[in-house]
């Protein structure tokens, strides 16, 4: 059977890599600048996700599409403080990086093993 060890350790590592995920946590609204990217939640329930999201005075401005069919361009929008329910920003999730890095240790080892070694004990 043909073994490729560099397309194995790589198929691993993207599994350790994917398993490292990015999640959303609750902040302050005075915090939205600390940010690089913000997910809003509105009063009628709209979401939305932007990047370089700040807020003055009253008001909350984040970049937005005009509309859905447009590809690359964005607007800057304003809306009222008071409709803004809630705010989250993206950050790395310290549990899933912990498993994921446990994992890695345990598995690249063991897929190590199973290449370099031949588990024909049984003979043929």
């Amino acid at each position: 059977m043909f073994r490729n060890r560099p397309v194995s350790l790589a198929l691993v590592g993207l599994f350790v890599w994917v398993t490292a995920c990015t999640s959303y946590k609750q902040i302050e609204i005075g915090e939205v600048a600390d940010y690089d990217e913000v997910r809003v939640t509105f009063s009628d329930g709209e979401q939305l996700v932007s990047k370089d999201v700040t807020v003055e005075g009253d008001s909350i401005h984040y970049w937005q599409k005009p509309d859905k069919s447009a590809q690359y361009s964005t607007v800057r929008v304003s809306s009222s403080l008071d409709q803004v329910v809630e705010v989250e920003a993206a950050g790395a999730n310290s549990g899933d990086i912990v498993v994921a890095v446990i994992a890695g240790v345990v598995i690249v080892p063991l897929v190590i093993c199973a290449l370099a070694c031949d588990f024909d004990y049984f003979g043929e």
